[in-house]
């Protein structure tokens, strides 16, 4: 007698289908899981160039006051200056009237 070989329980042709199918939800998967990486790698990187605008910003605003400052500095010392001339103008005009009203004074109790 010739010795019979077993059949399988189900045809290699379903059971390829069935691993073609199994492999296309692998593929489909993993395709999905990419996406979703790549929109997050996307957003963070959206993010990051965001925060490093607002840095840029920063940092200009900061470095516009500090090369600001000496010029700042110059014209608030000026004013001071010129205030300080304008105080000693005045004082000696002050000083003058009061010198004048004395020697009126010594004047009027010396008749």
């Amino acid at each position: 007698p010739r010795p019979v070989r077993p059949r399988p329980a189900v045809p290699l042709w379903v059971r390829g289908a069935e691993i073609g199918a199994d492999w296309e939800e692998v593929r489909r998967s993993l395709s999905e899981e990419a996406r979703q990486t790549r929109e997050l790698s996307e957003q963070q990187a959206t993010m990051l160039q965001q925060q490093i605008a607002e840095d840029r910003n920063n940092l200009a605003e900061v470095c516009g006051i500090v090369q600001a400052f000496p010029r700042l500095q110059k014209m608030v010392l000026r004013e001071a200056k010129e205030e300080r001339s304008r105080v000693s103008v005045h004082l000696a005009e002050l000083q003058a009237a009061f010198e004048c009203a004395e020697a009126e004074r010594r004047q009027s109790e010396s008749r």
